[in-house]
């Protein structure tokens, strides 16, 4: 029998996600997306954490869809949830525009 541990683990705030030196894309958080990861369990903020990290490095990923209506904007799915962003190429920015369930984004 598998015992549950319920531990209460403090999240680093959003845009402190940490994602190593020498990056080509750095992150930005819109305020939808700051306030979902504020209030996300730790399992899912690590989850869209990893996909974030991995967008950062690679933007257009096998999977990727564009969004319909929305100028330059990109989804991508993370289990039940979508992660909006748009890529700033001279910037060298990845906005991550909105994070939300599926069937609310």
């Amino acid at each position: 029998m598998k015992a549950v541990v319920n531990s209460v683990q403090e999240k680093p705030a959003p845009l402190m996600i940490s994602c190593g030196t020498g990056m080509p894309f750095d992150i930005r958080f819109g305020p939808r997306a700051d306030r979902f990861l504020q209030s996300a369990d730790n399992y899912v903020f690590d989850r869209i954490s990893e996909k974030i990290r991995a967008l950062s490095l690679n933007p257009q990923p096998r999977g990727v869809k564009k969004v319909i209506g929305e100028e330059g904007v990109y989804r991508i799915r993370v289990g039940n949830f979508r992660i909006l962003y748009s890529v700033e190429s001279g910037e060298n920015v990845l906005l991550i525009v909105n994070i939300d369930k599926r069937s609310r984004v």
